[in-house]
This record gives structure tokens, C-alpha cells and sequence, in this order.
């Protein structure tokens, strides 16, 4: 049992980037067009990963 007040969590996935450190990031996409980066779905947490974005078309941060 845990203890009041605290929560356990477990990622649901992780963002790769070309961009190696959170420092010199650039946080808006003009400045860097030509940069990539992906979301990867860890499958032990979501069996079928279509269904972890479903309604993520309803938020906005290009």
C-alpha cells in the first residue's frame, strides 16, 4: 500500500529529437524548419498505440 499523497506514474512513451539537450532547443518551429522529431508509444503500456491519440487532433502547439 502507498503511503497518502503519493502517486506512481509510468511514461506512456517518449519524444525523440534531433536535438540532444532541452538547452539551445529552439521552442518555436521557425526558427528551426528543417528539424524532426517523433513520439514512440510504449506498447506494454498501450497494446494498440492508435487508441493513446485519440483526440490529440483537438490540441494545437505547431
Amino acid at each position: 500500500m502507498q503511503p497518502a499523497g503519493n502517486v506512481l506514474t509510468q511514461p506512456i512513451g517518449y519524444i525523440e529529437s534531433c536535438f540532444t539537450g532541452k538547452n539551445g532547443t529552439p521552442r518555436q518551429p521557425s526558427i528551426c524548419s528543417l528539424s524532426r522529431g517523433s513520439l514512440r508509444i510504449s506498447k506494454k503500456v498501450f497494446n494498440n498505440p492508435e487508441h493513446s491519440l485519440i483526440g490529440l487532433q483537438q490540441f494545437s502547439h505547431d
